[in-house]
């Protein structure tokens, strides 16, 4: 019996990392490394979180496309990067919201770093429009709808949540994504886009 109720909580034994206690920041000298890199991440909630909605809309009007915030500013006005995108990574446990930018030959990490903080604090602040959301609103439902057009979408789509073990986000998401405000954007920006907890790996070359 003992030995059974062992094997019971290896299989429901769910490891948590500590909660973060304060940033990290990491530079790695590369050979060969063709311009400077650099990746911010923040730690979000599980999947099934009611602020997960929010969090994927932000993450459109920051770094969606051509039209997005990221690359108008970092990539066709100031040409500062040559690629520039976010991404919010939901998953069973804690996810990560992730940025990642790589800089033309005349820019550098750090004027990267202070551009997409920047824009962050934009979004803190309130600076986001009406017309922004219900663009990315128009797009996140036109994309999940070209996913349910076909069999192999639908199986892989539904084959995710289930392989989390919850279909309730997918099947509640275009009711949730209707009630998202302006206000909530702010607020998951200002709750989960915390400088004081990011992590901050630049990648340069070779000294």
């Amino acid at each position: 019996m003992q030995k059974m109720n062992k094997i019971a909580l290896f299989y429901t034994f769910k490891p948590h990392e500590p909660k973060r206690d304060g940033s990290k920041r990491v530079t790695i000298h590369k050979k060969g490394n063709p311009a400077d890199t650099i990746a911010i991440a923040y730690d979000i909630p599980d999947f099934t979180n009611k602020d997960q909605v929010a969090l994927s809309v932000l993450t459109e009007i920051l770094s969606s496309g051509k039209s997005s915030r990221l690359y108008k500013s970092m990539v066709e006005q100031k040409q500062m990067a040559t690629t520039v995108y976010g991404y919010n990574m939901e998953l069973k446990r804690r996810g990560i919201f992730l940025f990642l930018a790589m800089a033309t030959p005349k820019s550098s990490a750090k004027e990267l770093e202070e551009e997409i903080l920047s824009q962050i604090a934009d979004i803190k602040d309130g600076k986001i429009t009406q017309e922004e959301l219900d663009k990315v609103k128009l797009n996140s439902k036109v994309d999940f709808i070209r996913e349910l057009e076909s069999s192999s979408s639908v199986a892989s789509l539904f084959g995710t949540y289930l392989a989390k073990g919850n279909l309730e986000p997918l099947v509640d998401y275009e009711d949730n994504l209707d009630k998202i405000t302006l206000k909530d954007i702010q607020e998951v920006a200002k709750k989960y886009l915390d400088n004081n907890f990011s992590t901050t790996l630049i990648l340069k070359k070779e000294k």
